[in-house]
């Protein structure tokens, strides 16, 4: 590891390599926006409001997802300016599609487009809060949708929940915190993962009951999906999906180069594809070289056939 620099800030929020020797980096506490080149941080724009929570590089310019309110910013010759606003809290994460720039917010968990002229349109209005990453890949459009904070229940409901039971069939507690997780075909979800067909079609890839999708990205022939509550990373194709195997992290926070690796919080790491290739799928730890947990005699097949 080398320390390239200190940023005056409490975190780091989104990172972007503008080329081999600069990278733009977004930050939080206070909200703005640096660049690191040459060896310097320098400061080049903060937002008027709200904190900046992803960034992309889209025809050339770098865009910034932010909020709240839910906004994107362009960098340009004199700074951050504002761009569109959009209609949800947060714009909280970004993904290039060509001529189209996509967008997903948190708040009401939606997939907005925004096209070469600028105009907004909704791809995706899923049932979730927050739509918490993006991917492009195999003539589709990617993302991942789960359940954000909880809002507390108001004084007047909490009786007529007692009564009723609503509230025992609508909450399912989770590392001993109550989530209201949505419903569907009456069963109860953490998080989705969605595919958007080049037609406007929307299909239900898979739906997690535990885990929860964080981060997702194509590998070339498949979608990557790295999972927290436990640190997981399932591989999605055309007939379905699979585990490939589980890191010794509480969460897979990022998939860096098709799968060549992936970040981790719980603790903090950077854990590397092993290169054995009789262990094909598997992610170990270069510092630690730890062995891979497996739990033995289980299997999943989704979706369930013969």
């Amino acid at each position: 590891l080398e320390l390239l620099a200190e940023v005056p800030a409490e975190q780091v929020t989104a990172m972007l390599a503008r080329d081999r020797n600069a990278v733009v980096l977004a930050t939080a506490a206070p909200s703005a926006l640096w660049e690191w080149s040459g060896g310097k941080l320098t400061e080049i724009g903060r937002p008027a409001a709200g904190a900046i929570w992803d960034l992309a590089l889209h025809r050339g310019a770098v865009v910034a997802a932010g909020g709240s309110p839910a906004t994107l910013y362009r960098l340009a010759g004199r700074g951050l300016e504002r761009w569109l606003e959009l209609p949800d809290l947060h714009a909280r994460c970004l993904a290039s599609d060509g001529e189209r720039l996509l967008v997903g917010t948190s708040g009401k968990g939606l997939v907005l487009g925004v096209d070469a002229a600028g105009r907004l349109g909704i791809l995706v209005d899923s049932p979730f809060t927050e739509i918490s990453d993006l991917a492009v890949g195999g003539g589709a459009v990617w993302a991942a949708a789960l359940v954000g904070e909880p809002a507390a229940p108001k004084a007047a409901d909490k009786g007529a929940q007692e009564e009723t039971g609503e509230g025992e069939r609508q909450a399912e507690v989770i590392g001993g915190s109550e989530l209201k997780l949505p419903k569907v075909n009456g069963a109860t979800a953490t998080s989705e993962i969605l595919r958007v067909t080049t037609e406007g079609g929307l299909l239900r890839v898979h739906r997690f009951t535990k885990e929860v999708a964080s981060a997702i990205a194509w590998d070339g022939e498949g979608l990557l999906v790295g999972t927290g509550w436990e640190g997981e990373v399932w591989r999605f194709v055309a007939d379905g999906g699979a585990r490939l195997a589980t890191v010794d992290a509480v969460q897979v926070v990022g998939i860096l180069d098709g799968g060549a690796a992936l970040l981790t919080q719980g603790p903090g790491g950077v854990v590397w594809r092993s290169a054995d290739r009789a262990q094909p799928g598997r992610f170990r730890s270069a510092p630690q070289q730890y062995e891979q947990p497996v739990r033995p005699g289980e299997f999943r097949v989704d979706p369930p056939s013969a």
